[in-house]
């Protein structure tokens, strides 16, 4: 569906026509960032097969990080969630990606150590590593981007065409009852409503099993 269809349908129930489309634009955008995150209590936690991407970031040789938002380089959306495959290019191999910086910082305390970077992991909006390589690397990670940022004229195509209005419109019509505080039965209702599409969305992209995958625009990079 396009943004202005969704907009409509979210108009139409609520019945007022002086609400800025603008203000409903807002809201289908937290929309799209809550579902993309997957996140729910009480709902097995997913991911969007439509999201998983791939990125690179290059090392320093002084730092144990780097920034996450290199990954927003080249037109990609950036780092969201799951970090599961990475590949030094130096080492033409896998790199062991850990759960925590308290496991990396197991390897080594001060996250000091010089060499080959065997190791790595998301802390925050950074990608440590261990060790800290004496000629900068390139990793490339794969993972989960944030979905595309709606406009007018654009739709919320990371979803499946049959959830894009039970989502976003549930989602914002309860944000909209909610803020209003008059009618807490509409907004339970559309809670409700927004809570089933959620739990629909996440049967429907299922318990993966994320295979290794060779990355297409580099012959020699294979991911094991």
């Amino acid at each position: 569906m396009t943004v202005e269809q969704l907009i409509q349908e979210i108009r139409d129930e609520i019945e007022e026509t002086n609400v800025s489309s603008t203000r409903i634009l807002r809201l289908l955008n937290r929309g799209c960032e809550e579902a993309a995150m997957g996140r729910f209590n009480g709902i097995p936690e997913y991911s969007i097969d439509s999201l998983e991407t791939s990125g690179d970031l290059t090392t320093s040789t002084s730092l144990s990080y780097i920034a996450l938002s290199g990954l927003e380089d080249g037109g990609n959306n950036g780092y969201q969630k799951n970090l599961f495959h990475v590949y030094s290019d130096t080492r033409d191999s896998r790199v062991e990606v850990v759960g925590s910086l308290d496991i990396l910082t197991s390897k080594d305390h001060a996250l000091d150590g010089t060499g080959t970077i065997y190791w790595v992991c998301i802390s925050g909006d950074y990608l440590y590593y261990q060790n800290i390589p004496s000629t900068a690397d390139t990793l490339t990670l794969r993972y989960f981007s944030k979905p595309d940022v709606l406009d007018f004229g654009g739709s919320p195509s990371f979803l499946p065409s049959h959830l894009q209005a039970p989502i976003l419109v549930s989602y914002a019509l309860k944000e909209m009852f909610r803020k209003k505080g008059k009618d807490k039965e509409r907004a339970a209702f559309y809670e409700n409503a927004y809570l089933l599409a959620i739990q629909k969305l996440s049967l429907h992209e299922g318990i993966r099993v994320i295979e290794p995958k060779r990355i297409t625009d580099t012959a020699r990079r294979y991911f094991y």
